[in-house]
């Protein structure tokens, strides 16, 4: 259920598990999507298991939600490494992804593509492994635009096309318990168009996010 959490043995619980008092079932994802997820198309091949929902990382000793803020990603890398790549997933006239939209989370089949076609292995510092055991979750990868405003939902009225990089990037901050950092979005895996603009030269933290 939304609400629950993904814990590192595999197991789900009600309440958060802290790695202090369990240090082999501590919890690590909260659930913040019961639901369709098949539009990830990548994600259905590589984990065909993973067809209930979808967790965001937490930190393990607090349970707040995990945003990595010492290690950033330089959104004009990426625009210059994948943009300019072979990836067959962008729209090379227009620079979108062809799975661009705000309609349904695919941020898995985005991670892997850029991870496959960038040129300049920006993510490489980015850990996309399993983080449980096998048959239970998928790896860690970066989420979409949609799987973004659904973390911070519930700070926000809906999750619409109304939203802007600045109201859901402040929407998630509020879960880390901590401010905004001025100019600096939340970076996500979708439409390369946007990684192009100038305050992409700045970094960007990054939240991870699994599908079990």
């Amino acid at each position: 259920a939304v609400g629950y959490y993904v814990n590192i043995d595999g197991t789900f619980s009600e309440t958060f598990v802290s790695s202090s008092s369990n240090a082999s079932g501590y919890s690590i994802a909260k659930i913040f999507y019961m639901g369709d997820i098949s539009s990830d198309t990548q994600l259905a091949i590589d984990y065909p298991h993973c067809t209930r929902g979808l967790a965001y990382e937490v930190d393990p000793s607090t349970g707040l939600f995990k945003l990595n803020k010492e290690e950033y990603i330089y959104g004009r890398d990426v625009y210059e490494s994948w943009g300019a790549g072979v990836c067959p997933m962008i729209n090379w006239d227009t620079k979108d992804s062809y799975l661009y939209s705000y309609s349904y989370p695919h941020g898995y089949t985005n991670t892997v593509a850029i991870r496959q076609y960038s040129t300049q292995g920006f993510m490489s510092a980015v850990d996309t492994s399993s983080p449980v055991v096998d048959g239970v979750t998928s790896s860690w990868y970066i989420p979409s635009v949609y799987e973004l405003k659904l973390i911070g939902k519930d700070t926000i009225s809906a999750v619409d096309n109304t939203w802007t990089s600045e109201i859901w990037t402040s929407s998630i901050y509020s879960l880390t318990g901590t401010s905004s950092i001025a100019g600096y979005y939340v970076f996500n895996t979708d439409k390369v168009t946007e990684l192009s603009t100038i305050n992409d030269y700045n970094r960007k933290p990054y939240c991870r996010i699994l599908a079990f």
